[in-house]
């Protein structure tokens, strides 16, 4: 039977591009198997080799495949070294230096950044700087240092703006506003959710209309206000489980665990909870375990059982100094002083 399959690596990846903007990323790995098989078969394409080890990479980790994202990572580098691709390395040193914040290894972020950076700046490739002062304005919110990530957020901001990357600027407000939140002006974070939502739906991207959404709505449970949370809530939700996001899928059932928490409906409070810290487990991400666990804890403090949420406290205060996680430390600290 004919097939109209291409085996042209270049078509291969423009489709997988497309699949990536709509958030579909299992499509996109598939597209981008085969751009790989292709590629292999020619030495003439090296580069388009390593671009597709690169964005497979990408796409893996919003699947949760941790090890094998870093596999094809780690390829893509070796390939842009080979062939001498500055553009190809660049990209590469700053997905690493993702995968090491999202794993709370923000020492070897902070060392996979300035590298990447300094190829940025040299090749003049101003999309890719402002990418990589988001990545150390993210580091730098985890480890508590908000001045420092505030600053790279306005770098990262006026560089993406003047790129034009409307989609990676949608994930800058998304990041820009963790920090609002780390100061505890859930007004203001929420305000800039809503803008990295209304960024992602003017080029289609479900997947940051889902992240908007769900960060949202845990603004708005520590407003005390679940029932608004719960309609951001059960926006992102099918949008994540479709698109098989698992690390934003872990976060939106914690925020609905908390949710439900806030309304009194222990039970799913409970449900939802857990489901997060599977899926955290899963995909080997302990930091953000962590704050499930200290999530676990809350609820049991607002149902009075002070023991139980002091057991759930210090587990997650463990993980937390085990990964120098400095800024969920603080929080950890003043939920045990309020027991």
């Amino acid at each position: 039977m004919p097939t109209t399959a291409t085996e042209d690596p270049n078509e291969l990846i423009s489709k997988a591009h497309e699949h990536m903007n709509k958030a579909q990323w299992k499509m996109a790995v598939e597209d981008l198997a085969d751009a790989i098989t292709s590629a292999s078969k020619n030495q003439t394409l090296k580069s388009q080799l390593g671009q597709a080890h690169l964005m497979r990479a990408q796409c893996l980790v919003h699947m949760g495949e941790f090890d094998k994202a870093i596999e094809d990572s780690n390829k893509a580098l070796a390939i842009s070294k080979a062939i001498m691709d500055a553009s190809l390395e660049g990209e590469t040193l700053r997905l690493q230096a993702n995968f090491a914040w999202k794993r709370g290894e923000y020492k070897t972020a902070l060392d996979l950044l300035p590298r990447s950076l300094d190829i940025a700046k040299r090749i003049k490739d101003i999309r890719l700087e402002g990418m990589v002062h988001l990545e150390l304005a993210t580091t730098y919110t985890l480890m508590d240092e908000n001045i420092l990530a505030e600053r790279e957020y306005r770098e990262a901001v006026l560089a993406l703006e003047k790129s034009g990357d409307v989609r990676e600027l949608a994930r800058a407000y998304n990041n820009f506003a963790d920090n609002f939140m780390t100061l505890r002006n859930w007004e203001k974070a929420a305000e800039m959710f809503a803008k990295c939502r209304k960024f992602a739906e003017k080029v289609g991207d479900e997947g940051y209309i889902a992240w908007g959404s769900f960060n949202r709505a845990t603004c708005l449970i520590e407003l005390d206000r679940p029932q608004e949370a719960m309609k951001d809530l059960e926006l992102a939700i099918p949008i994540l489980e479709k698109t098989e996001d698992y690390n934003g899928l872990l976060a939106a059932f914690e925020s609905k665990g908390l949710a439900f928490g806030k309304l009194k409906d222990w039970k799913q409070a409970e449900e939802y909870l857990l489901k997060a810290r599977r899926l955290a487990q899963k995909v080997k991400m302990p930091v953000p375990e962590g704050m499930i666990i200290r999530d676990i804890g809350r609820v049991y403090k607002w149902r009075g059982d002070k023991e139980k949420a002091a057991l759930y406290f210090n587990e997650a205060k463990t993980i937390f100094e085990k990964h120098g996680a400095k800024r969920e430390l603080a929080r950890i600290e003043k939920e045990l002083k309020g027991l």
